[in-house]
């Protein structure tokens, strides 16, 4: 580069950092610079995840098998991983100034679905933006639509976008419950949308607040089975995001909300409601009748039972899930171990065994076990964690050429 003076450095050393920092902190306070990590391609359906761990060590996982001689790619985006293409080019261009042109992006939505208002079954998708938007045909009864139809729905796309962002931006006032009716009732027309997701997780924060613990997992299961269906790699977003359906679960069982969720948050619950944190609202077979789009996807429909055991079994899911992301080495698996191990106390069940630096971080009070009355070996334990940790292989940088 041709510099003509030290301002031009600078500008050119503030953009290549802009363009390659990772975050290290989730509020980002804390960024790092990883000259070998910042080579990497990007992917909006990668095949690996990055993360850093609990030591700060930049570490990279395959999120799915790569086949030899494949680039290995990962997200540059977070959240929007989620959004539609519009609003990933959007965030790229922002950020990386780059137009991405990856698989996924040239090929066909998967983030704008409408119910199709002929069939009332089928899925519209929205292509394109502006003046080159277009519909797909329906994918049920293979209704066309017109360009001018497919602008319409367009034009209620972005008007609902800015409602729901004008609501986030402020939900303490906001989020009122005509307005999440309306809202609610917004989301039913809309099929696998990344609008419809957001819409769900704002209407889960509403019901946790309210105690309204069986509307709450409803919600978060429609979430979930919404954002699993764009982006079906496992992200430690969506084990989260299984994780507020555990929340929700355990909220349902009456386990005491100290357990599961933080001290500030049970705080302000205790300020709305007093020190009696009852569960209120409906039971999930009646919630669920509000979630009709929950028929065919709600995996607690085959449950045999629905007690704390369940709740546990859901949590352990989260576990393995975070495990496949992070390996054992990341600090949000200590503080869900030591959930899991106030709810097994709270059933007087035995508490699972966890890999050894996770069991350290909890003082050693992570026993062996796999059920009521029934206690497994040590090393069975163990090389099952070996096995869920090594279900996402770490990938060394230094090898990549």
């Amino acid at each position: 580069l041709d510099f003509n003076g030290p301002m031009e450095v600078l500008d050119a050393v503030a953009m290549i950092a802009h363009c390659n920092i990772f975050a290290v902190s989730d509020d980002g306070s804390c960024a790092a610079l990883c000259p070998s990590a910042a080579l990497l391609a990007h992917s909006c359906l990668p095949n690996a995840n990055w993360h850093f761990s609990s030591s700060t060590r930049f570490q990279l996982r395959a999120a799915r098998d790569i086949r030899a001689g494949e680039e290995v790619e990962h997200s540059y985006l977070q959240r929007e991983r989620w959004c539609a293409r519009p609003h990933r080019r959007r965030a790229l261009r922002a950020s990386k100034w780059m137009l991405c042109a990856c698989d996924r992006c040239n090929g066909r939505e998967d983030a704008r679905g409408f119910l199709c208002a002929r069939c009332s079954v089928g899925t519209v998708s929205l292509e394109g933006s502006e003046d080159a938007v277009r519909a797909q045909p329906c994918s049920k009864c293979q209704a066309q639509i017109s360009g001018a139809d497919a602008r319409k729905m367009e034009t209620a796309e972005s008007n609902l976008e800015a409602e729901v962002q004008r609501v986030d931006d402020n939900f303490g006032q906001l989020a009122t419950e005509p307005t999440m009716a309306k809202l609610e009732a917004t989301a039913r027309t809309l099929t696998q949308h990344w609008l419809k997701a957001r819409i769900y997780g704002m209407l889960f924060e509403v019901h946790k607040a309210r105690l309204e613990w069986a509307e709450a997992e409803c919600c978060a299961r429609a979430r979930h089975a919404v954002a699993s269906a764009i982006f079906p790699l496992c992200t430690s977003v969506g084990a989260w995001q299984r994780e507020d359906i555990a929340d929700a679960m355990a909220g349902s069982n009456a386990v005491p909300p100290a357990l599961f969720l933080p001290e500030d948050y049970v705080q302000g619950l205790q300020q709305m409601h007093g020190s009696n944190l009852r569960p209120r609202g409906s039971s999930y077979e009646e919630a669920r009748q509000r979630f009709p789009e929950l028929a065919a996807s709600d995996r607690a429909d085959q449950a045999s039972t629905r007690d704390g055991r369940a709740v546990l079994q859901e949590y352990l899911q989260v576990y393995r899930e975070l495990l496949t992301v992070y390996g054992n080495e990341h600090a949000h698996l200590e503080q869900l171990a030591a959930k899991i191990g106030a709810v097994a106390a709270s059933l007087r069940e035995p508490c699972p065994q966890f890999p050894q630096s996770v069991a350290q971080a909890l003082g050693g009070k992570a026993s062996v076990g796999k059920g009521r009355g029934e206690r497994a070996s040590g090393s069975r334990c163990e090389d099952e964690a070996k096995r869920q940790a090594s279900a996402s292989k770490k990938i060394d940088l230094e090898e990549l050429d």
